[in-house]
């Protein structure tokens, strides 16, 4: 009796996690299906907002474009909220695609910063992730913070530098 009822445990458990895997599984994929790839927690490059390059960044300022530039560390969980704002803001917010702001994302103080973001880093003052720096059409920085923002306080910083 003892090995009959050991082995209906062992069935039911086998059914239980094989739902549990399996289940989780579709609704992955059916949630991934269904979402908007400017909801990602990484940075997502758009026309006006891209991954820091040194030949990029400067065309932009010798330009005269306002610039604004996302300090980041792909481990930082405020970074992953932030990111999900600012993929919206520069991916699908007309007023702000339409605004002129060149738009940067940089990695610092994790395993993906290179040498020139540490120089660009250096440049601004930068010591911690989720750090904001606004350019304005003349290369001056009108305003740098530090922190977590809103999507509200972000797009009027925003609006502060644009053309």
């Amino acid at each position: 009796m003892k090995s009959r009822s050991k082995l209906t445990v062992l069935i039911f458990s086998g059914f239980v996690l094989s739902a549990c895997t399996f289940g989780g599984q579709n609704l992955d994929t059916q949630h991934n299906s269904n979402s908007d790839a400017f909801n990602s927690s990484s940075p997502v490059a758009s026309e006006h907002y891209n991954e820091y390059t040194p030949d990029a960044f400067e065309a932009a300022l010798a330009s005269g474009k306002p610039i604004f530039i996302n300090f980041h560390a792909n481990w930082c969980p405020t970074c992953k909220l932030q990111n999900r704002d600012l993929n919206q803001l520069f991916g699908a917010d007309a007023e702000v695609q339409s605004s002129g702001i060149e738009g940067f994302f940089v990695n610092i103080l994790d395993n993906e910063t290179s040498d020139a973001e540490k120089e660009l880093a250096l440049r601004y003052g930068v010591t911690s992730q989720h750090t904001y720096i606004y350019i304005n059409s003349s290369g001056e920085v009108v305003n740098k913070t530090i922190g977590t923002r809103t999507e509200k306080q972000i797009r009027d910083d925003l609006q502060s530098i644009a053309k």
